[in-house]
């Protein structure tokens, strides 16, 4: 008995833990999306996979990641753009707070 209560209290916390990050990532999205849909004539694409696998929640409660999404002007060649993005939730609310949205320029390299 005692082996199921500990599963089952470890699996509800896991996907509490899920959720938070579902609702963080849901929040930067709509910042990024804000971001990229500024550029008229550009299509844009998220990579939800690559980005979910950047998540990491800091011991201050702080959610982290890299959004990260391809920008595709006037039907050119896609471009990544990617955006670092931070979310605290506040007690009492449903969604997270945007609290720091960044958009991070990196040389290519080659």
């Amino acid at each position: 008995m005692r082996k199921f209560v500990f599963f089952l209290a470890t699996g509800l916390l896991t996907a509490c833990g899920s959720g938070q990050n579902e609702a963080a990532q849901q929040a930067c999205y709509r910042s990024a999306e804000s971001a990229l849909q500024r550029n008229t004539g550009s299509t844009f694409e998220l990579d939800r996979a690559r980005t979910a696998e950047s998540i990491k929640t800091n011991a201050d409660g702080i959610i982290e990641m890299r959004v990260v999404s391809y920008l595709r002007k006037d039907g050119g060649a896609p471009q990544q753009q990617d955006f670092a993005c931070k979310v605290r939730f506040s007690e009492g609310k449903a969604e997270p707070d945007v609290i720091s949205f960044t958009f991070l320029w990196e040389a290519d390299g080659g």
